[in-house]
């Protein structure tokens, strides 16, 4: 088929695709994708990625709180001079505006990771300068104006009341291992400060620990591990 075109509704159930959808044209070899969604949208950025190893080039713009749009070339005929270079989400160019920071990057490819640039000792500590590792290329900036002027976030934590430690039920049994397991639970009162600031953000949480403890720390916990250790120094 020399031409084709679809459409999909990423709405909420009954919500208009006017407010959020995307849709594909095909012509002949080329397929080109445009995605949008109005407000609801938690970032300010404009950017421009290619040889990704899913799409050749996509183009991004968006404002808080307004739209998000995105322009995608999934395919084209410079695919196969892409082919040696495409990895991971392709090599990014942009500038945005979230985190409470100003993000600048050239030709990134985040697959590669990043490894942290000692910044001369003028350079205020709030600025950031990260350069690909591995395989990969580009850099990228990022400029914490908040801390800048409202000063770093200190952590505070508080403990309330006594630990209380409540019994696991395990259907069908209630042992594991032939062990009987426990939860302690600790509430507390977190807040972050910051020195020119006068509005803490607090948050009242559970810490909950199990007993004896859990033998093993899950896949969730090895894979943060080997993500952090892989691009060192």
């Amino acid at each position: 088929m020399m031409f084709h075109f679809h459409s999909q509704n990423l709405g909420n159930k009954g919500q208009s695709m006017f407010w959020h959808g995307r849709c594909w044209w095909r012509i002949l070899e080329n397929s080109f994708r445009f995605e949008w969604r109005l407000f609801g949208t938690s970032s300010t950025k404009i950017g421009f990625d290619f040889a990704g190893d899913e799409d050749d080039f996509s183009f991004h713009i968006a404002l808080w709180g307004l739209f998000s749009l995105f322009f995608t070339v999934e395919k084209s005929p410079l695919r196969k001079l892409f082919k040696d270079i495409a990895q991971g989400f392709g090599y990014e160019t942009s500038l945005g505006f979230y985190d409470g920071a100003i993000w600048v990057h050239v030709l990134h490819n985040e697959l590669w990771g990043a490894q942290h640039i000692k910044e001369p000792k003028w350079m205020p500590r709030d600025i950031s300068i990260w350069k690909a590792c591995d395989k990969g290329f580009g850099f990228y900036v990022s400029i914490h104006y908040v801390d800048m002027l409202l000063g770093r976030q200190v952590y505070h934590s508080e403990l309330i009341g006594e630990k209380i430690e409540l019994g696991i039920q395990i259907h069908p049994d209630t042992t594991f291992l032939g062990l009987d397991y426990k939860a302690a639970v600790q509430m507390t009162r977190d807040s972050w400060t910051r020195a020119r600031w006068p509005f803490p953000v607090v948050m009242m949480r559970a810490r909950v620990d199990c007993i004896p403890p859990i033998p093993f720390q899950g896949r969730a916990r090895a894979i943060g591990t080997w993500a952090m250790t892989r691009c060192t120094a």
